[in-house]
């Protein structure tokens, strides 16, 4: 099996890292946009200050904002099991043009 060559923007990357890489890369280009459980990463933890962004938040913004970007083929979203319960989670971007409204 060949070697995908996957970008990986940083360990906790921004809902705005994504968009920029998204209508910066290239068709075909790879972006790691989460390692662990996304399901469970989602919900937010009681530990959380309520004066900060959250991990959940953030990672909900990333997670809701590529969703829409899938549904509108710019971008296809899938997993790589890892280990149990642990997942690296990728989006690799098509030929769709992205129009400045789209992802917003």
């Amino acid at each position: 099996m060949a070697r995908l060559n996957i970008t990986r923007l940083c360990r906790e990357p921004s809902a705005q890292q994504i968009e920029h890489w998204i209508r910066r890369a290239k068709p075909g280009q790879y972006l790691q946009y989460h390692e662990g459980l996304l399901c469970d990463d989602r919900i937010p933890r009681p530990f959380d200050s309520p004066n900060q962004t959250s991990n959940a938040e953030r990672v909900n913004g990333i997670a809701d904002m590529l969703w829409l970007a899938c549904e509108l083929e710019v971008v296809r979203l899938f997993s790589v099991r890892l280990d149990e319960g642990f997942y690296r989670y990728l989006a690799q971007r098509t030929y769709q043009p992205v129009r400045k409204e789209r992802l917003a």
